[in-house]
């Protein structure tokens, strides 16, 4: 049966299933990633998607509500998971578990305050575990001072590195800045593109473009390199899922940025952003190997970064893969600037995590 009831753990913090969160606090939760520019993935419309189409059933998340002069002044959304190690039950909690980028915790104020407040008031734990943080940004380093304070064990493991672009000037300045075989190869893929009759750019913003752009970008992931690697988003599985529901949500917040480059009338490349404030982010490109001599993959880039410059956005981010540490080199055509994200492992005090960690760290040591 669905716990629906919130749980007080003491004067200053809540706790409430995500699926039963109050709409007043709901609302709180997206004033503070508005007020602190946060990335668009912990809003918490984005987090019904990623758990509602990820592997984690929605009801096993729960939201911690840290409050400080009896206002909410940050949200930890987690997840427990019983595992057994050594041959002991462990209690593993999981905090931001569903699809972020650039993570840093949702908080008025003090992220060391909100964390130690999860840390001692949360039901006993062993192992927390949290992923794809900045490594040099405040969630990372209130995380290794509150370690540091306690005395609890921790490690980092390294997750992805991800380029990006700040975007100054124009967009033909930054072509101006580039060697001129970069130009070169620049000026003829688009000269092409706007001489032939046979291919288009198309542009899908609105909502009820939404089921057509997917159909487009399906059909390009199953003649991609991905289908040959068991990549490939495709209708029925997981990531087909998440985007069916993440692209009308993106439109009716007017932040969807999605092109795709037609051949003929066949989808040959596709480019999937979302414009959230001055940020763009990158989710998702790919093109069909069958033409790759049309560089269709880097005229769908193209587009975008020409539209992002148009559009007055700050930055446009090509993201990064996790478990990938040498960005894909398209990425690193318009860029060479990165952001470093890490995975925390996060060992209590109590007798048997300190022992798994020590474990841990030595089977780890280089």
């Amino acid at each position: 049966m669905k716990d629906t009831s919130k749980h007080k753990i003491d004067s200053k913090n809540y706790c409430f299933p995500f699926s039963a969160l109050p709409e007043n606090l709901k609302k709180n939760w997206i004033e503070l990633i508005e007020n602190k520019r946060l990335n668009p993935t912990l809003h918490p419309g984005w987090v019904k998607i990623s758990l509602s189409s990820g592997k984690t059933e929605i009801d096993h998340t729960r939201v911690f509500v840290h409050f400080d002069a009896d206002k909410p002044a940050g949200f930890l959304p987690y997840r427990v998971e019983k595992r057994f190690k050594l041959g002991m039950p462990f209690s593993i909690v999981f905090l931001y578990d569903f699809v972020t980028y650039h993570l840093e915790c949702v908080c008025l104020s003090s992220i060391r305050a909100l964390l130690e407040a999860f840390f001692s008031d949360t039901p006993k734990w062993h192992i927390l575990m949290i992923s794809n943080i900045i490594d040099d940004g405040p969630t990372a380093e209130s995380l290794r001072q509150l370690c540091h304070e306690k005395d609890l064990g921790f490690q980092e493991f390294p997750v992805d590195v991800s380029p990006y672009l700040t975007l100054k000037g124009t967009f033909d300045d930054l072509l101006a800045s580039k060697n001129r075989k970069f130009r070169y190869k620049y000026r003829k893929r688009n000269e092409m593109l706007a001489s032939t009759e046979e291919m288009e750019m198309a542009w899908y913003p609105a909502a009820s473009q939404a089921s057509e752009f997917l159909e487009a970008f399906v059909a390009v992931e199953a003649n991609s390199w991905k289908a040959e690697s068991g990549v490939a988003v495709s209708f029925s599985n997981r990531e087909g899922r998440y985007y069916a529901q993440l692209l009308p949500f993106l439109a009716e917040k007017n932040a969807l940025m999605a092109n795709v480059l037609w051949n003929k009338n066949k989808p040959i490349a596709y480019s999937l952003c979302c414009h959230w404030g001055d940020w763009i982010g990158q989710l998702k490109t790919g093109f069909d190997s069958r033409f790759k001599d049309l560089s269709p993959g880097a005229l769908v880039i193209d587009g975008c970064l020409e539209k992002a410059f148009a559009s007055g956005a700050k930055e446009f981010d090509f993201l990064g893969t996790p478990g990938q540490m040498e960005p894909d080199p398209h990425k690193l055509h318009w860029t060479r600037q990165t952001r470093r994200h890490v995975r925390f492992e996060i060992y209590s005090s109590q007798v048997r995590s300190k022992i798994f960690g020590t474990l841990k760290k030595m089977r780890t040591a280089p």
